[in-house]
């Protein structure tokens, strides 16, 4: 095991209600839903209560219009996401009515949703390890944000938060751990257990044009799986260990 150092995290742990409406980037609201919430959507999520401190919707910077995600994500050094139980995707076929100008239209859409309700007790675990420059009054208003989380990706996707803990975690160097957080896939590591691997936009890259924004592979265990890769990065808390 490595050498050690610290940094301050928030965990805050949703309830969904029954939908998450995660839309694959960038397609549009009719296209594949994701199952799993991407970091981008969770940074997102933070964001929009801690922009209500202010009111501002965007930020400027080098020249482009950033949503304030851009601008909070200076404060977070990794997201991951805990989901327990994996939901189905459905897509329902919607007929839109329009009355304009006297003439009465119809069409027909389709809206995929992930649904997460039945019999499974879901909840998401929502992780922001905060970065070196993150004191412990930055610390306190993203615990606050966390509790103000609404929704994760498009509005049908309501949450509850249930709990907001906070602490201080280590960052270490190890060969093998299990987890049951995502992390980004990297060369050089064998998985062993469940899992799902899904392309979706950096979030530390300019999100405010999500389409040509790069990718990567997040890996999301079912349940728990094991890690191995020499010298891995990794941050240990309280609840649990996440692979940087």
């Amino acid at each position: 095991m490595g050498a050690a150092f610290s940094l301050r995290y928030v965990l805050a742990v949703l309830r969904p209600h029954g939908v998450v409406s995660l839309r694959v980037q960038p397609q549009s609201k009719a296209r594949v839903s994701l199952k799993h919430p991407p970091p981008s959507s969770l940074l997102g999520a933070l964001s929009y209560s801690l922009a209500r401190e202010d009111g501002r919707e965007v930020v400027f910077r080098d020249g482009h219009v950033e949503p304030r995600s851009a601008e909070f994500r200076d404060l977070i050094e990794h997201v991951a996401v805990a989901v327990s139980g994996e939901g189905y995707s459905y897509g329902s076929l919607y007929k839109i009515n329009e009355y304009y100008r006297g003439e009465a239209l119809q069409a027909v859409t389709a809206l995929m949703n992930t649904f997460l309700y039945g019999e499974g007790d879901f909840a998401i675990k929502a992780l922001f390890v905060l970065s070196g420059r993150c004191d412990g009054d930055c610390a306190r208003l993203v615990e606050r944000a966390a509790w103000g989380i609404s929704r994760l990706g498009s509005r049908e996707s309501l949450v509850s938060v249930e709990r907001v803990s906070s602490g201080v975690g280590r960052v270490l160097a190890v060969d093998e751990v299990e987890t049951e957080y995502s992390f980004e896939w990297r060369e050089g590591v064998s998985l062993e257990g469940s899992y799902d691997v899904v392309f979706t936009a950096d979030w530390r890259s300019v999100l405010g044009n999500i389409a040509s924004a790069p990718r990567i592979r997040v890996v999301y265990p079912r349940g728990r799986v094991r890690v191995r890769g020499k010298g891995m990065k990794v941050f240990q808390f309280d609840e649990g260990v996440v692979v940087l």
